[in-house]
């Protein structure tokens, strides 16, 4: 397998680890409830006919749920969008409410 190249590097594992820990420290104050980070991604699959399909999702990072996703050939900026878009349309079917009703307002209804 090593002479294929089909195995992973020593250090694959430390680097994992390293960005995870990175990922971890980006927020100053880590989400206490749903709705206040969200997280897009978009993953690419090659077809066996040598097609190009692209999944956009947005992930809920507090409650590790999975909004829909998108599925397209392109990855331009109109398929974040409408990945967005399910998510927030999403969010109104399962709550019955808008996700700006959603969010926490202070005294002042910021």
């Amino acid at each position: 397998m090593r002479r294929r190249g089909l195995l992973l590097e020593r250090s694959y594992t430390a680097e994992r680890r390293a960005l995870a820990a990175a990922r971890r420290q980006a927020f100053t104050e880590p989400p206490e409830r749903p709705n206040q980070v969200w997280q897009l991604d978009i993953s690419e699959f090659e077809t066996v006919h040598g097609g190009t399909w692209r999944i956009a999702g947005v992930a809920d990072h507090y409650a590790k749920y999975e909004f829909g996703w998108h599925l397209a050939t392109t990855q331009a900026g109109r398929d974040a969008i409408a990945a967005v878009e399910l998510a927030l349309a999403e969010v109104h079917a399962l709550s019955g409410h808008s996700l700006a009703e959603l969010l926490p307002r202070d005294d002042k209804g910021r």
